[in-house]
Formats: C-alpha cells, structure tokens, sequence
C-alpha cells in the first residue's frame, strides 16, 4: 500500500478575456494571449498544472460568462500544504461570523 493521497483533477472557475477587446493585429493576438493565460495562472493553486484542452475541445462556460479551466496536481505535498491553509483560513472566517452572529 502506498502512502500517497491520491488527488484528482478539478476545475477552477475563471473569467477569461474576451479576445473582441483587443486589435485583429498580431500585437493584438500577443497582447490577448498573454492576458488569457495571466487569467488562468492568476488563480492556479501551487502544485498544480493547467489541462490545456485537446484539438476541438473547450473549457466549459457558465452562465455569468467564468469558464471552468482543469487542473491537475502535480506535486501533492504542495498542494496539500495549500489546501490546508485555505481550510484553515475558512475555519477562522467561520467561527469569526458565529462570534458576530452570537
């Protein structure tokens, strides 16, 4: 038995650029890509990696206009270290809003 955790692929929710903002020039293709990928990189947890989608597939896309990027892990013990930490501060939000409520 292995003590790895085993995590799955998920999905981060993004709002990508829309390429109609920028020129129809290739400094304006330059300018829209860099802009698409800082989106994604912006909210990429540590210790994952962008799916980039295969040849005539796509990110889906809610219904506010944020499309849904997947990650994948990529070192676990980074990533574990991250989530912990954002569980911790939900945990301190949480019991700040019941010491507010009462």
């Amino acid at each position: 038995m292995s003590d790895e955790v085993a995590l799955p692929e998920f999905m981060v929710r993004v709002k990508l650029p829309s390429s109609s903002a920028y020129h129809s020039s290739p400094s304006g293709d330059t300018e829209y890509e860099e802009a698409y990928r800082n989106a994604i990189f912006a909210v990429k947890p540590p210790g994952f990696e962008v799916s980039w989608p295969r040849l005539n597939e796509k990110w889906p896309v809610d219904s506010e206009g944020y499309t849904w990027v997947r990650l994948y892990c990529t070192d676990q013990k980074v990533a574990l270290a991250y989530w912990m930490k954002e569980a911790q501060q939900a945990q301190a939000h949480i019991a700040r809003i019941k010491k507010a409520v009462g």
